[in-house]
């Protein structure tokens, strides 16, 4: 039998190993931290690995002598904290993984950046952040406001903030140095960026032998959040052909190279300027907070099946990617946004968001008697609705399930 180990099975890679047990695989599974954040460990599957070695410590040569006594095949990063874990015992055990190497830049992300420009590729302009000292020091001269300022290691939009003058800079950056991130890391450097305008994108790939195979490129339509953040609010799933799609696509496979990309899963986000596409930022892993069976029913795939069937049966993979992938259906992605804050007293008004005719799930919703923050970013958004069916239908459920949020009519909150 085949053995696959997966290091931090959370969000989105938490769907892995039960696809890989009905493929007759041995699972296991591994931490990257002893103390991975609540909202990760909520979306474990425990019953769906058949070996748990925790979190083995910081000893890469200690934590790859007992995984490989298991004798893995291949070793996955489920999620954004388990990528270098994943890649280091993957070098460590000779499995299929990206360059050696080159785990900094695909996860440090002004490290990215400056692989991505050395690339010729259009990047932007940027300062890191390592210390109050550094903090200090900066001069805001050479930037043309506003600014993005967020963390050098987290995701999902942990931290990001538009600052508008230095002292608003001064005053994030210092917030968030040294802080405890979303994904369960310490902030060790915070990114000063400029600001690109343009349409948000994102792609998501699957990469075998240094090929790279595009399952979706989706619209990200965002806007802004609490506190000078600015938040997710809708992702229309595009076909893979046209204008300008074509471009997001060679630009996005030029980054993957860039940044030693070549085996498994990546999600790329992209800013279509005046000029073309500009990265912000590439991950070495599956994109998080999604339902993928909503995609499967657009569009008669999805990116966490294609990921194991990418390990599982290779062959197979790439005569399925070599195939067209058509859009069939609309499918729109709305993460809610609160305006409130305060205790959740019900829900209520779900059952009329469950009634709406191209209604198609609802994920990551929060349980009555918790406490519902305003929107900051990805985390703090109370719940993501899948539509999907014909785009009037789409369009029209969307704007009854924002009135009924601008209205208050979704949750009760106390």
């Amino acid at each position: 039998m085949r053995t696959v180990a997966i290091c931090d099975a959370f969000s989105t890679g938490a769907k892995l190993a039960p696809l890989f047990k009905e493929l007759g695989f041995i699972t296991i599974h591994l931490r990257s931290s002893k103390d991975p954040p609540a909202n990760f460990l909520a979306t474990f599957g425990q019953d769906d690995f058949d070996v748990d070695l925790g979190y083995g410590g910081k000893s890469i040569e200690g934590v790859a002598a007992v995984l490989g006594k298991h004798n893995p095949d291949f070793i996955i990063a489920g999620t954004e904290s388990g990528v270098e874990l994943a890649e280091s015992l993957s070098h460590h055990l000779s499995t299929p993984s990206n360059t050696p190497g080159g785990s900094a830049v695909r996860r440090n992300k002004y490290a990215m950046m400056e692989a991505v420009r050395s690339a010729g590729l259009e990047a932007p302009r940027q300062v890191r952040i390592v210390d109050m000292a550094g903090l200090r020091n900066f001069n805001a001269d050479g930037f043309e406001m506003p600014v993005v300022v967020k963390p050098i290691n987290s995701a999902g939009g942990d931290g990001f903030k538009l600052c508008h003058h230095a002292d608003e800079i001064s005053e994030h950056a210092a917030c968030l140095l040294g802080r405890m991130n979303a994904i369960g890391e310490v902030n060790t450097g915070v990114i000063i960026q400029d600001y690109l305008d343009g349409q948000q994108y994102f792609v998501n790939c699957t990469s075998l032998g240094g090929r790279h195979f595009v399952s979706e490129v989706w619209r990200d339509e965002r806007r802004p959040g609490h506190d000078g953040s600015i938040v997710c609010w809708k992702e229309e799933l595009l076909a893979l052909e046209g204008k300008p799609q074509s471009d997001l696509i060679h630009y996005t496979h030029a980054v993957l190279d860039a940044l030693g990309i070549r085996e498994g899963a990546s999600h790329t986000e992209l800013m279509l300027t005046r000029e073309g596409p500009v990265l912000i930022e590439s991950a070495a892993r599956m994109q998080g907070t999604i339902d993928e069976s909503a995609v499967r029913r657009a569009t008669g795939v999805d990116l966490v099946s294609l990921n194991v069937l990418r390990y599982a049966q290779p062959d197979e993979f790439v005569a399925r990617m070599q195939k067209p992938i058509e859009k069939q259906m609309c499918l729109w992605c709305i993460s809610l946004v609160s305006h409130q804050e305060g205790c959740i007293r019900d829900v209520q008004g779900l059952q009329r968001v469950r009634s709406l005719r191209s209604f198609h799930s609802a994920i990551h919703l929060p349980q009555v008697g918790s406490f519902m923050s305003k929107t900051h970013d990805l985390f703090s958004s109370p719940g993501i609705i899948y539509l999907v069916g014909d785009e009037a239908t789409v369009g029209g459920d969307h704007e009854i399930i924002r009135q009924m949020e601008r209205n208050g009519d979704i949750f009760n909150v106390c």
